[in-house]
């Protein structure tokens, strides 16, 4: 990504290399906010909105191809909620995998890395190849709108395993406060 910066903004690499620290930065940073509101809301409706917010930013970019101000502004955005999503998905895994949380945890993990790996890749083959880097936001763009399209068909059943757990939590803390009495 550091890359775009500099051939598409002409970004001394000093400072794209800084700016892309700050956004991996700031998508960290906002981890934990994105389990809280998973929390609130349930993972399921966190990630919808987040990976809807993903896709229209990813093909806003391809679409538009903006001056600086706008494409650093998209980026952080982006970021943002790559951050978010990530918060949103670890607190789905004790939901789903009960008793294999810390594996699950590490598979999703690692899923992230590997996806963080090839956003560059995907990034530089798309310009290379095309001469642009709409082609790898157009790339992303598609994956988000297929990843929230199997999140939507796959709701249901989701939101049901998150709720099974809660209502087994909630029944564990009220046996647990009975015991204790």
């Amino acid at each position: 990504m550091t890359l775009l910066l500099t051939s598409l903004y002409q970004m001394p690499k000093l400072e794209a290399g800084l700016f892309m620290s700050l956004l991996a930065f700031l998508g960290a940073i906002v981890r934990p906010f994105g389990g809280y509101v998973a929390d609130r809301v349930t993972g399921v409706r966190a990630l919808l909105v987040l990976l809807a917010a993903i896709a229209i930013g990813d093909f806003a970019f391809a679409i538009w191809m903006p001056p600086v101000a706008g494409g650093l502004a998209i980026l952080v955005c982006l970021y943002i909620a790559f951050g978010l999503g990530n918060g949103s998905t670890f607190q789905l895994v004790p939901h789903r995998w009960k008793g294999k949380t810390g594996l699950l945890s590490g598979i999703v993990g690692a899923a992230g890395g590997i996806g963080g790996f090839y956003l560059p890749v995907i990034m530089g083959i798309a310009k290379e190849s095309t001469g642009s880097y709409q082609m790898g936001f157009t790339t992303f763009g598609v994956l988000s709108t297929a990843a929230f399209g199997a999140l939507f068909l796959l709701r249901g059943q989701w939101l049901r395993w998150s709720s099974a757990s809660a209502h087994a939590h909630d029944a564990v803390a009220i046996g647990g406060a009975h015991a204790m009495e």
